[in-house]
């Protein structure tokens, strides 16, 4: 079963997060879409540019924008963010797929065993149910 099947592109879940962790998204969504591009990928650079784009928009509106980071809100805050449910599952598949770029260079050492973006989507996972 595909994650469409699983999870209508009408079925919107609304998840709240620390803008740390949408940080790391919106940098793993950075990656995806410019691999997307070069690869001619055009559904996945438009879907990774979506997410992004949810995510810039949340940020912009958030009562401490412009106080953070880039102009965002500080990453001790929450963000509440609405996507597809299709859309929060190609988030945790990027997590994923990155941190499995990332053991291939770099190796985990016993103090951090989990790299962050996988702690993200599992936490992800949890909050979609």
């Amino acid at each position: 079963m595909n994650p469409d099947e699983r999870n209508p592109p009408s079925r919107l879940v609304r998840l709240t997060l620390p803008v740390r962790d949408w940080l790391l998204i919106d940098a793993t969504g950075d990656n995806t879409v410019s691999i997307a591009d070069q690869n001619g990928d055009g559904s996945t650079s438009t879907q990774g540019q979506a997410v992004r784009q949810a995510g810039w928009a949340a940020a912009r509106e958030h009562p401490r924008a412009d106080q953070g980071w880039e102009g965002g809100p500080p990453e001790n805050e929450d963000l509440s963010i609405e996507l597809p449910a299709a859309a929060w599952q190609f988030i945790v598949d990027q997590l994923r797929r990155w941190d499995e770029v990332d053991a291939m260079v770099n190796t985990r050492s016993a103090i951090d065993p989990e790299p962050r973006g996988s702690q993200v989507a599992r936490m992800l996972e949890d909050h979609m149910g």
